[in-house]
């Protein structure tokens, strides 16, 4: 193990020349996540008679009496790249040996014996390498109906890169995430993220917005030909039609110009978020994570039951300004 930056060689080694990398394992990303959170993070490879075979970003946390890796938190996915899964199951296999005093979760691979896996989780993507009116013919009724009521209704698409779009997002953000009942992520991770992005013209914030009201909002972030639908947010009784004129617009927007976008992962048995990314044309595949030496309980945040579901109950009830001082201090928990 290699810890970062020193490491990032390795890692930008490895991004060339083994296959299989998501949005999630760009150095944007990486960075991003090392600049907002106080994480440590290393690289771990394999190599055998001087090639490359295998390689993953982990972040290491400390406890009283163990260690806890992780690849990667805050990430939807980031398991080890690899040059055949052969040699990734000899990576996993190696990494479990050296680290027998500790736990540790792969997002996105499924590891053999004695790892556990879980496969709750879906990462569902959208093709791009096509026109949108190939796209649209894809999207479903309630999809393209939402789409004319917004047109209809006049309900505008605004779309900017500066700090001040994020600032905006993350005020709509914040009220999104009380109405779900959950904390939401810190101020600083959406500027870290704008800086590591923005940068390179990679970050985009758009709104869709009704006699100067943002009904519905998200981020964009892009690395090369792979866009990612990192964060969307809704006003409370906004518009029926704003967000799907929004992520429509989006997808009009990158059409025939990038390869794909990334919508993220979903958990299968939350039927209401499976439809609505079904319902634009998007295409899921399996997501296993892999924990070693165990699984814990509960690893989704979005089905919930006993406690989680009370305190998820309570949030809902704060002041605003009280879910974002808490949610600065508890949401580096929930990696």
């Amino acid at each position: 193990m290699t810890p970062w930056p020193k490491g990032l060689p390795m890692w930008r080694a490895a991004l060339t020349q083994l296959p299989g990398a998501t949005f999630y394992h760009c150095e944007a990303w990486i960075e991003a996540l090392r600049g907002s959170y106080p994480v440590k993070l290393e690289v771990a490879t394999l190599q055998r008679e001087g090639q490359l075979r295998a390689a993953a970003v982990f972040a290491r946390s400390k406890g009283l009496f163990s260690t806890r890796l992780v690849s990667l938190p805050f990430s939807d996915c980031g398991g080890p790249l690899a040059i055949d899964d052969e040699s990734r199951a000899e990576f996993l296999r190696a990494l479990a040996a050296s680290h027998q005093a500790g736990s540790i979760e792969i997002r996105g691979a499924a590891g053999p014996a004695p790892w556990k896996n879980i496969d709750c989780f879906g990462h569902w993507t959208l093709d791009l390498k096509r026109s949108f009116g190939e796209i649209n013919a894809g999207f479903s009724r309630t999809v393209r109906s939402g789409i004319k009521r917004g047109l209809k209704d006049n309900v505008r698409i605004d779309r900017g890169t500066s700090a001040t779009y994020i600032s905006r997002f993350f005020d709509l953000q914040l009220r999104t995430r009380r109405r779900l009942g959950i904390p939401p992520q810190p101020f600083k991770f959406f500027a870290t993220v704008h800086e590591k992005f923005a940068r390179g013209g990679d970050c985009e914030v758009w709104f869709a917005t009704l006699d100067g009201h943002d009904e519905a909002g998200l981020v964009l972030l892009r690395n090369g030909n792979q866009l990612c639908y990192k964060w969307g947010a809704r006003a409370e009784n906004g518009h029926p039609g704003a967000n799907h004129l929004l992520v429509a617009s989006m997808i009009e927007a990158y059409a025939g110009k990038a390869g794909s976008m990334d919508f993220g992962r979903c958990d299968t048995r939350n039927q209401g978020l499976v439809r609505s990314k079904a319902e634009l044309g998007c295409v899921p595949r399996p997501l296993p994570y892999a924990f070693f030496p165990k699984a814990p309980r509960n690893i989704s945040s979005e089905v919930l039951s006993g406690p989680t579901k009370i305190l998820s109950a309570v949030w809902k009830r704060l002041p605003l300004p009280v879910t974002r001082v808490l949610g600065e201090a508890l949401y580096r928990y929930m990696a």
